[in-house]
């Protein structure tokens, strides 16, 4: 199997469409960079394929605007095949979250202090490798700060 990898690779390289991933991963990508295509894991010698999931950070899940819009969105990227997770200090909503088929994260991203900014990047960028995050979106300036590190670190898209 290795040796067909290593023929596949240098065919991909001497044509001209092996790309060379994030310098972080060190993993290397043939053809366009398809983020939803799902990246493959291995436990053992069988390769795990995760689905793909758009991670929502908003400080918390009370009644409101917001909150609601976050979990119609996890509604509807359940529905097209994404893993939607959200991480957030809780609320009111979680159990609307869950029903809907979210994964809620609890964390505490709430807090504009510049300390806590730098610890929750950290613990997002942990996540968004572990889970195969393909896109991060903010919905709120204090939790948006650690979600840009967070997404800046690990190369992936960031919206607000």
């Amino acid at each position: 199997m290795s040796i067909a990898l290593d023929e596949a690779q240098a065919d991909a390289k001497a044509s001209g469409s092996l790309r060379m991933g994030s310098a972080r991963r060190g993993a290397f990508r043939q053809g366009v960079n398809r983020p939803w295509s799902g990246r493959q894991r291995t436990f053992g010698t069988l390769p795990i394929v995760t689905k793909p999931a758009i991670l929502q950070v908003i400080p918390a899940l009370s009644a409101g605007g917001a909150e609601r819009s976050t979990v119609d969105i996890a509604r509807a990227l359940v529905r097209c095949g994404f893993r939607a997770l959200v991480a957030t200090q809780g609320g009111r909503m979680e159990h609307e979250l869950v029903a809907a088929g979210g994964e809620l994260i609890k964390m505490p991203v709430a807090s504009k202090s510049p300390w806590r900014i730098l610890r929750n990047a950290r613990a997002l960028a942990k996540i968004i490798r572990e889970q195969n995050v393909v896109i991060i979106h903010a919905r709120s300036r204090a939790p948006a700060w650690s979600a840009l590190l967070a997404a800046r670190r690990c190369g992936i898209p960031f919206v607000t």
